[in-house]
């Protein structure tokens, strides 16, 4: 019902691009999603706001959402919050590289 899939956005149900973030296919799913937002989530919301975090998760869910569409055929069924994750765990390792006085990168690390 709130999966995705081409042939539900060719019928207009557009809402199915978020709907289907919320979705997992089994509780492995489920764990490993969770497990990857509360580590690098808790590095991710301080630095940059609930708020913002919240739109980065949004977007990151529905960028994947129309990439899923894209390339796989319309009979196939999408789910999962895996592509937000995704999004929040690219961002974090810029996060976690501070500028020394001289311009220099210093190594990456922690927050």
């Amino acid at each position: 019902m709130f999966a995705l899939s081409g042939s539900a956005l060719k019928t207009g149900h557009y809402w199915k691009l978020l709907t289907a973030t919320f979705l997992h296919g089994s509780m492995s799913h489920v764990h490993g999603n969770m497990s990857a937002l509360s580590n690098f989530g808790h590095t991710l919301e301080p630095s940059v706001g609930t708020a913002r975090f919240l739109l980065i998760y949004a977007c990151s869910g529905l960028v994947a959402s129309m990439l899923s569409v894209h390339f796989l055929p319309l009979d196939k069924i999408g789910l999962g919050a895996s592509g937000a994750v995704y999004g929040v765990v690219r961002l974090v390792p810029s996060l976690r590289t501070r500028t020394r006085p001289t311009g220099a990168r210093s190594p990456l690390r922690f927050v």
